[in-house]
């Protein structure tokens, strides 16, 4: 159920480009899950780290809805200046995110302590750190 929120959300991506374009679902989607990182940590604060499953997946469901729109807009945003070298310039991308992502994940997981703060911590601390990274490159950060 998890996995379709993120394959729904990339398919109707396609529409919502072209109704509210591309930069704007990039702020908006970091900002969602952003703020539903912060509402699920005060729940999870308050169960001791283990909140109801329920809420645990409808927080996921939400935040991977949300990723399945950033994804693709930011991939998008990312390769717009290398149109001319589209196939390096898709390598390039690719490894580097790849390259950021490797260390940063393994920091959240390995800072696994039995309980779901960590990883609500880590996906909140990053996406709030992209909003200054996505200001910056645009220029108004």
């Amino acid at each position: 159920m998890i996995a379709f929120s993120l394959g729904l959300a990339s398919l109707v991506n396609a529409h919502l480009v072209m109704r509210f374009g591309m930069r704007f679902l990039i702020g908006w989607s970091l900002t969602a899950i952003v703020g539903l990182s912060i509402l699920s940590l005060g729940i999870s604060v308050a169960t001791a780290g283990q909140p109801p499953l329920g809420v645990f997946i409808a927080y996921l469901m939400l935040t991977f809805c949300c990723v399945g729109v950033l994804f693709g807009n930011q991939n998008s945003a990312a390769m717009q200046p290398l149109g001319h070298l589209a196939g390096i310039g898709a390598a390039v991308v690719g490894s580097l995110a790849t390259l950021i992502q490797m260390p940063l994940g393994t920091l959240i997981g390995q800072s696994y302590n039995g309980t779901v703060l960590p990883l609500i911590l880590g996906i909140g601390a990053l996406s709030a750190l992209s909003i200054f990274v996505v200001r910056w490159a645009e220029g108004k950060g």
